[in-house]
């Protein structure tokens, strides 16, 4: 549990401490977290290359990463990152759940599912869902007009099929879309 706590308390700090830094001082930690962290442990990070965020291409570096390399640095904890080449996005997932092998993943998006096994802070980074569309292609002003198109979702990252897109597609895509194929590029035919 104290384990969590201390997880949980440095993704806190990417909410209040990280944007100064300003000030060197550590964060104010309570005895039991400051005696989990005089044990030494190493917190295990999983990282893929999602850049701006987290680029693994040659050295590692990134928004998260420099959050969590100033952070984790100005508090004295231990951290190891671990690849996607060692560690898949749904085996991180899973070690997440069992507290084996993966402890923190930056930039996981926040869903429901997400919640019963990890925990989350506000968000640090704000990247919107977007549709990009050939110059020459009809408007999309609203989700009913994805209804009949191809789409390409970055499935390979973890976002998911796009009916994941957003809450209001859910219904539009589950309901009036009949699924017919996906390719491991992350393209669904609909």
């Amino acid at each position: 549990m104290i384990f969590r706590n201390i997880l949980h308390l440095v993704w806190v700090a990417f909410i209040i401490a990280a944007p100064c830094f300003g000030d060197d001082s550590a964060l104010p930690l309570s005895s039991e977290e400051q005696g989990w962290i005089n044990k030494n442990l190493t917190v295990r990070v999983r990282i893929g290359n999602i850049p701006p965020f987290m680029i693994t291409d040659g050295k590692i570096q990134g928004i998260a990463i420099d959050y969590l390399t100033y952070i984790f640095n100005r508090n004295g904890i231990k951290y190891k990152y671990i690849s996607e080449s060692e560690v898949t996005w749904p085996q991180a997932l899973k070690y997440i759940e069992q507290h084996d092998v993966v402890d923190m993943v930056p930039t996981a998006k926040v869903t429901e599912e997400r919640k019963k096994t990890m925990i989350f802070t506000d968000e640090y980074i704000f990247a919107p869902w977007v549709i990009f569309t050939r110059s020459d292609a009809d408007f999309i002003s609203s989700i009913e007009d994805l209804k009949g198109k191809t789409l390409w979702s970055q499935n390979s990252v973890g976002f998911g099929p796009p009916w994941q897109i957003s809450k209001q597609a859910n219904h539009l895509l589950r309901q009036s879309w009949q699924l017919h194929e996906r390719s491991k590029s992350g393209k669904y035919a609909v």
